[in-house]
């Protein structure tokens, strides 16, 4: 089924052209008898594809202070330390700033020229071919057009020509057939919680609740100790009932707000949180002391 919808995307698909090939795809299968005509995971899949239909370029981006890039002037060994630290396959390559991106560095390329005993110069060894695209670009446009450039990676500029974020060809898949793991990405690292400021902190959706009431102090309600919790992520979806959108804030009973830093369709990965009983007990008024006036 999915290669049948792959090469419906070399075309320029309208709904009923995605019905229709679902619709042979079901006359297929029931004319070899089988019991199930579309399963679950194939349906979302399909839904899915609707939705990104209507989703914009800037939407999905990675925003720009999230860009791990590397300067075109970047010594040798800073390289290996970016490399080493982040472990992406390509990174952004720009000149004097962020804003004038001027290629893009695999790192099998790097390797490659390490191999050889060539002198590693960022500018002679990255790709020049850089996809800029405007944040109200459709996802699926942007899909076909990486597909056809054989891209795996495009800036978002903003209307000043700024770089206003990154955008991949998986972050796009992802929104159709959901998280891809590679083998970095299942690496057992244990979830990020860390303080931004007295009141505010910033963590995967994977931490423990428990760590995290080590840290801000006991919140649950006995509503959520009921429903036997375990994650972050979990909690801010039984709160809301649904599964936020990026940006949105979550309230809890609490008080505490859970503001999603970053959702995909199926979970949430990362979200701020903002909590505010220290600044409650500043505001309590202070017991009158016995004496004279």
């Amino acid at each position: 089924m999915f290669e049948k919808i792959k090469a419906l995307f070399e075309k320029h698909p309208e709904e009923e052209e995605i019905i229709e090939t679902v619709e042979e795809i079901m006359d297929e299968r029931e004319e070899r008898g089988d019991d199930v005509l579309v399963d679950d995971d194939e349906m979302l899949m399909v839904k899915n594809i609707f939705k990104l239909r209507d989703k914009r370029a800037g939407d999905m981006a990675i925003p720009r202070a999230e860009i791990v890039a590397i300067s075109v002037h970047a010594k040798p060994t800073d390289l290996k330390k970016i490399i080493l630290k982040d472990k992406y396959t390509r990174l952004p390559v720009f000149d004097k700033n962020l804003d004038h991106i001027v290629g893009v560095l695999h790192t099998k390329d790097l390797l490659c020229a390490m191999l050889e005993n060539k002198s590693i110069a960022i500018d002679k060894i990255m790709n020049h071919s850089v996809v800029f695209v405007a944040p109200s670009m459709r996802a699926l446009d942007l899909l076909r057009d990486m597909q056809a450039k054989s891209t795996q990676l495009a800036v978002v500029v903003d209307e000043f020509g700024g770089t206003a974020g990154l955008i991949t060809l998986e972050d796009l898949l992802e929104e159709i057939v959901g998280e891809i793991e590679d083998e970095h990405d299942a690496l057992d690292t244990p979830p990020v919680l860390r303080q931004l400021s007295p009141h505010v902190w910033e963590a995967d959706a994977k931490v423990e609740i428990a760590d995290l009431e080590n840290k801000i102090g006991p919140f649950l309600s006995p509503e959520d100790k009921e429903a036997d919790l375990d994650t972050l992520g979990g909690l801010i979806f039984f709160t809301a009932g649904r599964l936020p959108y990026r940006g949105e804030i979550i309230k809890h009973k609490s008080g505490i707000q859970f503001q999603i830093l970053d959702v995909d369709m199926r979970r949430i990965k990362k979200v701020k949180i903002t909590h505010f009983k220290k600044l409650k007990a500043k505001r309590k008024s202070k017991p009158h002391s016995a004496g004279k006036k």
